[in-house]
């Protein structure tokens, strides 16, 4: 939470500085933040959601992808997920199947697949898992979900689903 009780968005690109994002309105397909530049020519950042429920992962995934320049929105459980995508504008989610509480991984994406906002309906959900249940891909797939990537998570693997999901270019090495 940020010092005024709000969500903190992290960047791990700005070496670890959290600050309160207030949003002034959800971005929808004509909006210019859905394209990598605004009119001034300056790099539009996109914001990727990621809800797992270990710090560990989050932090791992964070690093993978820290020279994409991506933002970062944190969620420990699939509810707060929700909470977030209510309020916040996000271009990509990431969420593990497997977390605590009341709602997995494969009933967040349902429930974002059902949201009454067409912005949230068609927003790109990265399923990530370490389970083995053969038919689980298959089932998250189903549920709504827009790609699927086992752990443990490789850097090339999340980058590639990354980068197609948001339409980045394959330029930027991920490993210095």
């Amino acid at each position: 939470m940020g010092h005024h009780g709000g969500p903190c968005l992290f960047n791990p690109c700005r070496h670890g500085d959290r600050w309160t994002l207030p949003v002034a309105r959800w971005p929808d397909s004509g909006n210019e933040a859905n394209s990598r530049e605004s009119r001034e020519g300056a790099p539009v950042t996109h914001t990727v959601l990621l809800v797992e429920d270990s710090n560990t992962i989050r932090h791992i995934l964070k690093i993978y992808l820290m020279k994409l320049k991506l933002d970062f929105l944190d969620a420990d459980r699939a509810e707060r997920g929700l909470e977030l995508l209510q309020t916040h504008p996000v271009h990509l989610v990431i969420a593990d199947v497997n977390m605590p509480g009341g709602m997995d991984g494969l009933e967040f994406v349902r429930r974002v697949r059902a949201s009454a906002r067409e912005p949230m309906r068609q927003l790109p959900i990265v399923l990530l898992t370490g389970g083995k249940a053969p038919d689980l891909e298959a089932r998250g797939l189903q549920a709504g979900a827009s790609e699927f990537v086992r752990k443990p998570v490789s850097i090339d693997a999340l980058a590639s689903v990354v980068r197609r999901q948001l339409g980045l270019p394959v330029g930027v090495e991920l490993v210095a």
